[in-house]
Order: C-alpha cells, then sequence, then structure tokens
C-alpha cells in the first residue's frame, strides 16, 4: 500500500495541550522567520515530545525537516501524520508490516510499490508528482507498478527470457504507450468529481488533458463519466 504523503491530514485534534494547533503553527512560523528553520523545528520537537499523536503537528514536522533536506526523518513524520489522522480515509501503516509478513510466512513474492515509487520520488517521498490526490496513483504512478510487477516477474524467473525482450520496455510516453485521449481526460474528470465532495476541502487537480481538450470532445467525456 502507498500512498502521497504530501498530502496533509483530513481530521486532526483541535486542541494541542490547551491551545490550538494553529496557534502553534503561527508560533512556529515566527520563530522560523526570525531565527531559522531549525530553531522553529527544536520548538516544535518540544511541543511534540508533550503530545506526539496529533496528525497536523506530525505533517508539518515532516514539511520542516524535509525543507532542510533531512529526508529521513521527514518520512518518518509523514507516515505518522497518516497514522493519527482522525478520519482513517488511508491505510495505516501497520498494515503494511502486516503483508509484508504474511507474504514471507507463506512464501509469496512481495511486489512493493512504496519502494518503487520511492526511488522515483524526489528525496525518496512519494508525493503530487505520482499521486492524484491521497491515495489514486496518476498514469506515470500506475506506469511504475506495472514496472515494479514485471521487475518481479522475472527475477522470480517466472517468464524465460526467450518469451520476450525485456531489454527494451515500452518508455513512459503516451503515444508509446498507446492511452487513448479519452482515457487520460476520463480519469482527470474522475478524480476532479471525486475531489470535489467531502471529505475534501478546497482541494484542486490538475486537469490539463481536459483544459486543452476540444469542446466536442470534452462532452464526449462528459457523457461517459454521467454513464
Amino acid at each position: 500500500i502507498c500512498t502521497n504523503v504530501h498530502f496533509p491530514p483530513f481530521v486532526s485534534d483541535s486542541l494541542f495541550n490547551g491551545q490550538t494547533v494553529s496557534t502553534l503553527l503561527n508560533e512556529a512560523k515566527k520563530i522560523a522567520e526570525e531565527k531559522g528553520l531549525p530553531a522553529s523545528i527544536t520548538f516544535l520537537e518540544e511541543k511534540n515530545n508533550i503530545d506526539s499523536t496529533n496528525a497536523e503537528l506530525n505533517f508539518r514536522m515532516g514539511k520542516l525537516y524535509e525543507a532542510v533536506g533531512n529526508s529521513v526523518k521527514a518520512e518518518n513524520y509523514f507516515k505518522k501524520a497518516i497514522d493519527y489522522d482522525l478520519l482513517k480515509f488511508r491505510a495505516p501503516g501497520k498494515i503494511n508490516q502486516i503483508i509484508e509478513k504474511v507474504s514471507k510466512e507463506a512464501d509469496i513474492p512481495l511486489v512493493s510499490s512504496w519502494n518503487q515509487f520511492k526511488q522515483e520520488s524526489k528525496n525518496g517521498i512519494p508525493g503530487y508528482d505520482l499521486f492524484w490526490e491521497h491515495l489514486h496513483p496518476n498514469v506515470k504512478g500506475y506506469y511504475l507498478i506495472a514496472d515494479a510487477f514485471l521487475e518481479k516477474i522475472i527475477r522470480q524467473k517466472m517468464i524465460s527470457n526467450e518469451d520476450a525482450d525485456f531489454g527494451s520496455r515500452l518508455p513512459f510516453e503516451y503515444q508509446a504507450l498507446c492511452i487513448p485521449w479519452l482515457d487520460l481526460a476520463y480519469g482527470e474528470r474522475a478524480i476532479q468529481n471525486l475531489t470535489g465532495k467531502w471529505p475534501f476541502r478546497n482541494f484542486k487537480t490538475s486537469t490539463e488533458i481536459l483544459d486543452q481538450g476540444d469542446p466536442a470532445l470534452i462532452q464526449i467525456v462528459e457523457k461517459v463519466h454521467q454513464r
């Protein structure tokens, strides 16, 4: 299971040790402006030691550590933000631990989309470059998942080298992959519809395919989506 760790928690505690989280973050922002990001991180670390289960605080800590180039701590805090999100719209990290344990015990090959996404992401932290919103991969994301499955199949020797030319895999290009325009546009429309409802708030997704489409074609996309 892989998720967009750059997507903020849906719901977090409204109070933090007697004060609102927004007030706390405003204080941290002021400290960052006056003394720099390291001082702001130290301030929030002290607060986090008091209550380490606040989703929003963990998310902000992840952003700060990423900003100073500490990707290991950033990933750790981003994962905590997902685990402590009060709205369980994303599976907690424990699910991945269970999947890994079961696959090992049953001797079943495991394909890790998380590891694949980390390799292709800036600072090793999967974000909006591979996801639509909090969870669903975009076209590039699904391409990477397919490639991970192929790589595992090759390594497990499920297919012999005589059956396929693995050295000439299709590159990630819409034309090379023969992905129809309608599928790309429909994907944008479907995500646009999904993120326009609860629990999303003021979330705008990219619609570059739809934005460049002919009005007649866009009308076809809308009709297909309505059906």
